[in-house]
C-alpha cells in the first residue's frame, strides 16, 4: 500500500513549503513532524473547493469526500505517529463538511458506475440481439451476458471461464456447477467452491440453455475465451449508448454495473447481503434461484412415452461440441434444453431461441429418430429451493409453463426461489403440497406393491391347497381300491397304554398299527373288548360332540387338555371324565 500512499505525499509536500521535490525523495523525520493539522487543512480545501481558505458560498466541486479520506488517510498512515489520527472536530474548514453538499448534488458528480435495472437487462438482451440480426454474434454475446447475470461475475471474470470449471450436479442431473477460479477476491483454491447454475423459465435468461447456445454452433472453440474481440471493442458501452437502449433512472452504466445489477436483484428479491454465500449449498441455491429472474427456477425433463429419444440421441446428434469439450454428462443436461428451444414454436417468442442452423440441424436428427415435431419432447418443471445451510432440497411445482405475455411484462415480485411477501408465501405452500402428494404418491405405490404381493401369496396358497387335495383324493381311491380289492382282515382290537389323547383320538378313526378303528366296531366287537372301550368311549364321545359343534379334532383335544391339564395322564383324564358325565360333563366341555 506504501506504493499508493506515497504519491499523496509527494503532492501534498510541495504546497506545504513551495519547494518541489523528485519522485524517489525520502522525507526525514523532521520534515514529517514540522506537518501541522492546519497544513492539511489548507491542502484538503485546495483539493476540494480550488482554494485553501474557501468562503462560506463555495462548493466543493473537484473532489467528493470519498477521495479526500483516502488522501487523509495515505497522509496520516506515513506519519511518525501512524496512530494518532487527525480530528475533523477541532480543525476549521475540514473538506469531510462537503457529505451535506454532495448529498444535495451541490459538489461534484460521482463517477461511479451504478447497477442496472432488471428491465434495464432485458432491455440491453434485446438491443443486443437487433445489432446483430440473425449473426451468431447475437447470440454469443446475449449468452456471456446472461451467463454473466446468473453468476454474478464482472465481465474480466467471464472471459477467464474455462470448460474444466464446469461438472455435472450428480444429486440434480437438471442442473450444473462450476467453480470460479479466477476472480480478484480468490487467492487460494479454497476460495473457489462449487456453485450451482440452474435453468430459468424465461428464455432469455436462463443459463443452462444460453451456455448451449454459445457453444454448439461455434466452430474450432477450444477454450471459453468468451467474447474477447467484442470486449476490446467495448461492446457494452456501444449498446448502452445505443439509442434503442433505454434507461429508467439517471447514472452511469458499465461493464460492473452487470455484477451490480445482479446482486441488488438478488438482495429485492429477499435475499439478505450477508446471507449470499457460496460456501454453503443452501444459500447458494437460493441465490442463484433468485437470479433466474421473475419467472422462477425450472427443470428441463423429458416427457414420459418418448421411445425414440435415446442417450445416444442426445449425446452424438443434439449437442456434439458440447460433448466433446465438457463430456457426456454435462452433455446430456444441456442437450435437454438445445432440444426444448428447438421444437418450440416460432409464434411462441418474439425472438428466436436458437440460431437457424443449429434449430434446423436438431429437428432433422429428432424426426430422422422417429420423433413428431407437433409435440414438444421436453417440458419445463417449476420447482422451490428449500432446506437449511449445508443441504438444499429442489421440490417440483406442478404448474403450467408461463407465457410470452408473463414472461416479457416487467415484475417486480419474483415467482419462485428468492420471492418476499404473499408471492413467497404461495411458493413455500406450494412447494409443502409438492411434498405432500409426493409422499401420498409414494404410500400408493407402496399399497399397491402390498396389495399386489397379498394377491400372489393368496394365489400361491390356493395353488398348494389344490395340490393337496389332489393328493388326498388320490391316495383315498389307492387306498380304497386297495380294500375292495383284498378283503379287510384287520383285527378288531383296542391298543394298550395309549401316550396321548391324540394317539386315543386316532384310534377312534383311522386305527393304531393297522387295527380296526374303534368307531366301526360291531356290538360283537365292543363286547370282546367291553373294559377299555366303555373306559376309553366318554373320551370319544366328548370330542365328537366338540367336533360335531364346529371345532375341529386337534381343537377339540386341545380343549379336554386345558380342562384337566397336560399334566395327568390319560388314565386319570379318562377317570376325570366318566365323574363329570354323571355331573352332566365339564362346563369347559359343554356344547
Amino acid at each position: 500500500m506504501t506504493s499508493r500512499y506515497k504519491p499523496e505525499l509527494l503532492t501534498f509536500m510541495p504546497f506545504k513549503g513551495n519547494v518541489e521535490y523528485s519522485s524517489t525523495r525520502k522525507f526525514t523525520l523532521e520534515e514529517l513532524l514540522r506537518i501541522t493539522p492546519d497544513h492539511l487543512s489548507r491542502w484538503l480545501n485546495q483539493q476540494a473547493y480550488g482554494d485553501p481558505a474557501p468562503t462560506d458560498d463555495m462548493r466543493p466541486v473537484h473532489r467528493r469526500s470519498s477521495t479526500l479520506e483516502f488522501t487523509k488517510k495515505a497522509i496520516s498512515s506515513l506519519m511518525p505517529r501512524a496512530n494518532s489520527t487527525w480530528d475533523p472536530v477541532t480543525e476549521r474548514g475540514n473538506p469531510t463538511r462537503s457529505d451535506d453538499g454532495e448529498v444535495r448534488r451541490e459538489g461534484i458528480e460521482s463517477k461511479a458506475r451504478r447497477s442496472v435495472e432488471l428491465d434495464e437487462f432485458m432491455n440491453l438482451l434485446r438491443v443486443v440481439r437487433a445489432q446483430w440480426a440473425d449473426n451468431d454474434t447475437a447470440y454469443t454475446v446475449g449468452s456471456v451476458l446472461s451467463l454473466q447475470w446468473h453468476i454474478c461475475a464482472r465481465i474480466d471474470d467471464m472471459m477467464k471461464l474455462q470448460f474444466s470449471n464446469f461438472s455435472p450436479d450428480t444429486q440434480y442431473p437438471s442442473t450444473q456447477l462450476f467453480q470460479m477460479r479466477w476472480s480478484k477476491n480468490i487467492h487460494e483454491e479454497r476460495d473457489a467452491p462449487e456453485q450451482i447454475i440452474l435453468g430459468s423459465m424465461h428464455p432469455k435468461m436462463c443459463a443452462l440453455l444460453k451456455l448451449a447456445v454459445y457453444i454448439e454452433p461455434t466452430a474450432n472453440i477450444v477454450r471459453l475465451d468468451l467474447c474477447m474481440e467484442i470486449q476490446r471493442r467495448r461492446f457494452l458501452g456501444n449498446m448502452v449508448k445505443n439509442q434503442a437502449f433505454k434507461k429508467l433512472k439517471a447514472g452511469k452504466l458499465g461493464t460492473h454495473s452487470l455484477s451490480k445489477g445482479a446482486a441488488t436483484f438478488a438482495t429485492r428479491s429477499g435475499i439478505v447481503d450477508a446471507y449470499i454465500d457460496n460456501t454453503q449449498p443452501y444459500p447458494n441455491a437460493r441465490t442463484a434461484a433468485a437470479l433466474t429472474g421473475p419467472a422462477g427456477p425450472c427443470f428441463y425433463t423429458l416427457n414420459t412415452g418418448i421411445g425414440c429419444i435415446t442417450p445416444s440421441l442426445l449425446v452424438d446428434q443434439f449437442a456434439p461440441r458440447v460433448k466433446q469439450l465438457m463430456g457426456e454428462p454435462i452433455e446430456a443436461t444441456l442437450a435437454l434444453p438445445l432440444l426444448w428451444a428447438a421444437m418450440q414454436p416460432s409464434g411462441n417468442y418474439q425472438y428466436a431461441l436458437l440460431p437457424r442452423k443449429l434449430k434446423r440441424k436438431i429437428i432433422s436428427a429428432y424426426t430422422n429418430a422417429g420423433g413428431s415435431t407437433s409435440v414438444n419432447p421436453v417440458h419445463r418443471e417449476e420447482f422451490y429451493v428449500t432446506g437449511d445451510r449445508s443441504q438444499f432440497n429442489l421440490v417440483p411445482i406442478s404448474s403450467n409453463e408461463i407465457t410470452e405475455q408473463a414472461t416479457e411484462a416487467p415484475t417486480k415480485q419474483p415467482r419462485l426461489g428468492g420471492s418476499v411477501g404473499g408471492e413467497g408465501t404461495r411458493c413455500e405452500f406450494a412447494a409443502l403440497h409438492s411434498q405432500v402428494t409426493a409422499g401420498r404418491r409414494y404410500m400408493t405405490e407402496v399399497m399397491n406393491e402390498v396389495l399386489q404381493s397379498r394377491h400372489e401369496h393368496q394365489r400361491g396358497q390356493q395353488q398348494n391347497q389344490a395340490t393337496l387335495r389332489r393328493l388326498v383324493i388320490h391316495s383315498a381311491y389307492r387306498r380304497s381300491t386297495v380294500s375292495e380289492e383284498t378283503p379287510r382282515s384287520a383285527a378288531a382290537t383296542l391298543s394298550k397304554r395309549p401316550k396321548d389323547l391324540n394317539e386315543l383320538w386316532h384310534e377312534y378313526r383311522i386305527g393304531c398299527g393297522g387295527l380296526k378303528p374303534a368307531k366301526d366296531f360291531t356290538a360283537i366287537e365292543q363286547g370282546a373288548n367291553k373294559f377299555s372301550y366303555s373306559r376309553r368311549k366318554v373320551f370319544w364321545d366328548a370330542v365328537s360332540n366338540l367336533v360335531r359343534a364346529g371345532f375341529t379334532s386337534d381343537t377339540a383335544v386341545d380343549k379336554v387338555y386345558a380342562a384337566y391339564g397336560r399334566q395327568l395322564s390319560v388314565s386319570n383324564i379318562l377317570v376325570a371324565l366318566r365323574n363329570d358325565r354323571k355331573r352332566g360333563g365339564h362346563p369347559r366341555l359343554r356344547v
